[in-house]
């Protein structure tokens, strides 16, 4: 680069002027004209028609940008030389063989610096060696010395590592050679490695590597016989009784279009066997039953783990409290009841909200929850058609109530109340009560009837899950013939007969009233269901006897079922035997259900719900 026209002007100045003079051209002004120029251009008016730049004026901002980099380059220049003044000889010439110049000139510093560290590093590592003298660096035949004891000290760490691998790998050796389970390569190994024999050593690798591919090889083996065996087992056997034999050869020559053979052999006897679809049913329903179970029990879980991770200290010891009050209210049948039942509506009040659902008969609610407005936020009452007008209270109790029943099956048991007693104070108490006819212990009148007159319009469930059609339409032609039930339970042509009536011929009435039984039926019944429980269709089912004429012969087909004839306690516990009257089974659900009628003519049924 060729710069002229400076003469011998101060070049810090003339950068200063160039900096000034490239801002104002950067701000997009000019050069202006006459007496209108800018001060900045009329200051430095001279770098624009004296100073060249490889031959050209300084009037754009190229060029001043490369003036002003050349007055950097050589402001350097003329300060390395001011540096090297006394040293040596400045190099003269234009910049690029200056540089080279200053760069040969750096070099043996550059050597001599590098040096001076390795020595530091050297004296900082000899200060934990007190033993260790330093040579005078600038002795060449010291240093060298020096280097060679460095590395003999060198030489003995790395023969003391070596000698303690090879004391290790012998006694390795020696404990592996002295076991019961050691090869006899073992000690030709040891003695290798005791006297350094490299080609002993080698041999003896050799021969363990060998009899380590052959155990791989033979473990290999094992693993085909084992999956052999797993998929045919009988003809494994015969391979292992007489796998020298030639014939195997061929034999397995045709192994896969044989075992083709062999399963679709097996498939068409699985297809045409007439069993197999009532076992993959029985499986498929015995499936839906697990998977019904499991998620039944993760419901619980997951609704007791929420129950437990919302529930404080407090709110467990009024829980406690409550149990321990109800205890005392079951025992103490006359001494201190109401006592315990005040401390029982008090611990409910406090311990109510941390569980979220409380499963109670009416009885327990009266004694343990303090009657007082919206103490529930909702109160859902099953089986209200059994519950009788004193279940009102839980309307009182509640923000809101879900009643839940169906006035065609059972009604409430108004057992000892004196109707004319109920009119009399109906006309004293509840003379100004719209329908109060409706609260009267009558056989008809139930919860459930009086939120239908109340509130009409109720939500009906016709969809039945539980029943086979045909025991569907039985209650239809009986109870619902204006809104049928909809059955939708599947079944297979395979299925237990529904609905089976049996006329026990022998059969007579013996006694009045609730203690009327017929012990020849009752045989009968527990006869058919002893060889239920041995019929491999029954598998898994569970049983009911259900008496329509009051409890006496219920008791007594549970006594025979108990008794030698009988299937015993354990087999009743395994069906879910219950013998019963009507309300004993109400809400609940059995597989098969025998209904004894003792009419006159002596009938039972039997009702098979296959689950």
């Amino acid at each position: 680069m060729e710069v002229s026209g400076l003469d011998n002007k101060d070049l810090h100045l003339v950068k200063n002027h160039a900096t000034a003079l490239k801002k104002h051209f950067e701000m997009g002004k000019g050069h202006g004209f006459w007496i209108f120029k800018s001060r900045v251009v009329k200051n430095n008016l001279y770098l624009i028609k004296s100073v060249t730049v490889n031959g050209k004026f300084c009037n754009n901002l190229q060029a001043l940008s490369e003036l002003m980099a050349w007055i950097e380059i050589s402001t350097r220049i003329k300060n390395l030389g001011d540096l090297w003044k006394g040293i040596t000889t400045p190099p003269m010439g234009n910049v690029v063989l200056q540089c080279a110049a200053y760069r040969n000139l750096c070099k043996p510093i550059e050597q001599a610096l590098a040096l001076h560290d390795r020595i530091e590093e050297i004296r900082r590592t000899c200060r934990n060696y007190p033993g260790i003298r330093l040579p005078a660096w600038h002795f060449q035949d010291e240093v060298q010395a020096f280097g060679k004891a460095l590395n003999a000290l060198n030489l003995e760490e790395e023969f003391a590592t070596t000698q303690q691998v090879f004391t290790t790998f012998a006694e390795l050796l020696t404990d592996f050679a002295n076991s019961v389970h050691s090869h006899a390569s073992t000690r030709q190994l040891l003695r290798a490695v005791n006297e350094r024999d490299g080609e002993l050593y080698l041999n003896t690798y050799d021969i363990l590597s060998s009899l380590h591919t052959s155990a791989n090889e033979y473990n290999y083996a094992c693993d085909v016989n084992r999956r052999f065996h797993t998929c045919a087992p009988l003809t494994c056997d015969r391979y292992d009784k007489s796998y020298s034999e030639p014939a195997w050869n061929e034999h397995f020559k045709v192994f896969e279009e044989a075992w083709i053979w062999a399963k679709t052999d097996r498939w068409l006897d699985e297809v045409s066997d007439k069993e197999r679809p009532k076992r993959i049913r029985r499986a498929l329903e015995n499936s839906v039953l697990r998977e019904r179970d499991a998620l039944k029990n993760l419901a619980a879980l997951k609704a007791w783990q929420h129950c437990i991770s919302r529930m404080g200290e407090e709110e467990r010891m009024a829980l406690e409290a409550w149990q321990l009050a109800v205890g005392h209210t079951n025992r103490d049948k006359k001494k201190n009841v109401e006592y315990w039942r005040e401390i029982a509506r008090q611990r409910m009040d406090e311990c109510r909200r941390s569980v979220p659902a409380w499963v109670m008969p009416l009885y327990q609610v009266v004694q343990t929850v303090q009657a007082k407005k919206n103490a529930f936020d909702v109160v859902i009452v099953d089986e209200a058609s059994q519950s009788s007008s004193i279940a009102l209270l839980l309307r009182y109790i509640a923000d809101k109530t879900i009643v839940v029943g169906d006035d065609k099956q059972i009604t409430p048991s108004y057992i000892g109340i004196d109707l004319n007693q109920a009119h009399f104070l109906r006309r004293k108490y509840l003379y100004d009560i719209p329908y109060a006819e409706a609260l009267l212990p009558e056989r008809e009148n139930s919860l459930f009837s009086e939120a239908r007159l109340r509130f009409g319009n109720p939500l009906q469930l016709r969809e039945h899950f539980r029943c086979m059609p045909e025991i569907i339409q039985f209650s239809n032609n009986i109870s619902y013939t204006t809104d049928p039930l909809i059955p939708l339970r599947q079944y297979g042509a395979d299925r237990l007969d529904p609905i089976r009536t049996v006329h026990v011929k022998e059969g007579y009435r013996k006694g009045s009233s609730g203690d009327i039984e017929n012990p020849p039926e009752a045989e009968a019944i527990v006869m058919q269901i002893a060889e239920c429980c041995e019929d491999p269709a029954y598998d898994g089912k569970t049983f009911g006897v259900i008496s329509l004429m009051r409890s006496r012969q219920a008791e007594l087909i549970n006594s025979l079922l108990l008794g030698k004839s009988g299937i015993g306690a354990q087999e009743m516990e395994k069906r879910r035997l219950v013998c019963g009257q009507p309300y004993d089974f109400q809400g609940d659900e059995r597989d098969v259900i025998r209904n004894v009628s003792m009419k006159i003519r002596h009938f039972f049924k039997e009702f098979r719900l296959s689950r």
